[in-house]
Parts: C-alpha cells; structure tokens; sequence
C-alpha cells in the first residue's frame, strides 16, 4: 500500500473550518488515511508540500443543473 503525505497546508475540515495539519492518503484506493497534527501522522512513502495551499476533497459533479428540471417544459 502506497502512503502519500501532504504536508504543511490548511485543511478543510468536514465541519467547514479550516486549520494547519497533514493529511495522509492511501495512494491505491484513494481514501484519507489519517488527518491531523503534522507530529502525529506517519511518515509517506512520498510527500507533497502544500504550504500556502488549501487541502480538501475533490469537488466531485460540482456543477450540476439540478434546478433547472424544474423548468423544463
């Protein structure tokens, strides 16, 4: 299993706040391993340095027309 490491970024967190921590994904499936304190989350495989960055989830379908069924016909 292959870790990836982002570190030194802000995240965005599931609550809508934003704080300073690292995020470990696991690069095979794609899932967030771990989320926290950059001195609590295990070392990667591979790092990427977000400083300055912002680190949240893929906006997956983040345009849609939904509203728009509304008015058809």
């Amino acid at each position: 299993m292959t870790k990836l490491r982002i570190a030194g970024g802000q995240v965005l967190l599931p609550e809508g706040t934003v704080e300073r921590a690292d995020v470990l994904v696991d690069s095979e499936s794609g899932t967030i391993a771990a989320v926290g304190d950059p001195d609590e989350i295990p070392a990667g495989d591979e790092t990427l340095d977000a400083e300055d960055g912002l680190v949240m989830p893929g906006l997956v379908n983040a345009h849609t027309h939904v509203a728009m069924t509304l008015l058809r016909g």
